[in-house]
């Protein structure tokens, strides 16, 4: 990944942007190519730096998100500030008129970006809620998770986790945030969870395929090899939940295992295209989990793992921005993904294809509804 010159801020590049100066090359090959620029921002799903709408990094998003080179948000811990803040970031890009995807992790427990600071109400962890809650309980409280998020413009949550639980995990397992060691059970309350979002018009991606609960590391912090601790049961998750056509989205991890080829699932098309679609049957949206994680940074550049996830099969490629914190990133990612079809690195189709799956998932969704007062 190219670095910007010494001395350019972020201001210069996104005033260099809104002037059409920093417009792709890709724009300028032709009308073929032109046309996949739009195709190919709408894979993106990308983050920010900041936590209001009138920072610099923020606009420039919103920017590119009305130019075609992002189609949605991935809000993280250091974006959520008073609810007041929230809303009017949600309401920026909103304002850019392309119905954004607006994605956080909203899973309960630990892993609940929105809670009272910004007037959410705390809910449990998931392997809590299986325990004191029938099925049916649970489905009414991700119901009543997800108008919350639905109210103030949140439109999908990435959860929830379909691992099995293993207390001796460091990520999952640890925090309690798989619902069970039974894959039985994982099912019934993440289909649950499921039911309960999309009741309240909140989209869900099911997580970690091909399963993260018995690894014995974290993946935000480096290389994850599952081969010698991965069970089958481990799949059953992901496979009833696919079966029953209940799961708009599934979240592949950047877990390693002989059967990919030792490559992260999420960058592989034999977990992608030959497990998680071929012999398990999705149908619906391939999500990565965020690339900015260390287990593809000590891999390979960022410009490559975006390509290489768009290849394996990926419809929606997470960036969270968080390690360049680069605002210049939305133009730079459309550009390497229309670049390598240019080159032939990348299949046409495969951007065309992707692309077709992200709008049928945001036709899923119901209309805007505009944020209440704080």
């Amino acid at each position: 990944m190219a670095a910007r010159p010494r001395g350019e801020t972020r201001r210069t590049v996104l005033r260099a942007a809104a002037a059409g100066l920093a417009a792709p090359a890709i724009l300028r090959a032709g009308p073929a190519e032109a046309a996949l620029a739009p195709d190919a921002g709408s894979l993106l799903v990308l983050g920010f730096d900041g936590n209001t709408a009138t920072g610099d990094f923020a606009r420039g998003l919103a920017e590119a998100i009305g130019r075609g080179w992002a189609g949605g948000v991935m809000f993280h811990s250091r974006n959520i500030g008073t609810r007041d803040e929230f809303r009017g970031l949600v309401e920026l890009f909103e304002g850019s008129g392309k119905a954004p995807l607006l994605a956080v992790d909203q899973e309960g427990g630990d892993v609940q970006r929105l809670g009272p600071n910004q007037g959410f109400a705390r809910f449990p962890r998931a392997r809590a809620v299986a325990a004191s809650r029938t099925v049916e309980e649970a489905t009414a409280l991700y119901a009543a998770a997800g108008a919350e998020l639905r109210d103030i413009g949140v439109n999908f949550n990435l959860a929830p986790v379909a691992d099995l639980d293993d207390p001796g995990n460091p990520i999952i397992g640890a925090y309690g945030r798989a619902f069970s060691a039974d894959p039985a059970i994982v099912t019934q309350y993440a289909a649950a969870a499921i039911a309960g979002f999309a009741a309240a018009g909140v989209l869900t991606a099911a997580k970690h395929f091909p399963g993260h609960g018995h690894s014995l590391g974290d993946t935000h912090h480096g290389f994850v090899d599952v081969t010698s601790t991965f069970e089958i049961a481990e799949l059953l998750p992901f496979r009833d939940l696919v079966a029953t056509g209940i799961a708009p989205a599934v979240m592949v991890g950047h877990l390693t295992h002989r059967y990919f080829g030792y490559a992260p699932a999420s960058l592989s098309p034999l977990a992608i295209g030959g497990l998680l679609r071929g012999v398990l049957g999705h149908r619906g949206a391939v999500i990565t989990d965020d690339l900015d994680m260390d287990a593809i940074r000590d891999l390979m550049s960022i410009e490559d793992a975006v390509i290489a996830a768009v290849a394996a099969g990926n419809d929606l490629v997470i960036l969270s921005n968080s390690v360049d914190n680069d605002p210049d990133l939305p133009r730079k990612a459309v550009n390497w993904l229309v670049r390598a079809a240019i080159d032939g690195h990348l299949p046409r189709s495969r951007i065309t294809e992707a692309a077709t799956r992200v709008r049928r998932l945001k036709a899923l969704l119901p209309a805007p509804v505009a944020a209440s007062p704080g």
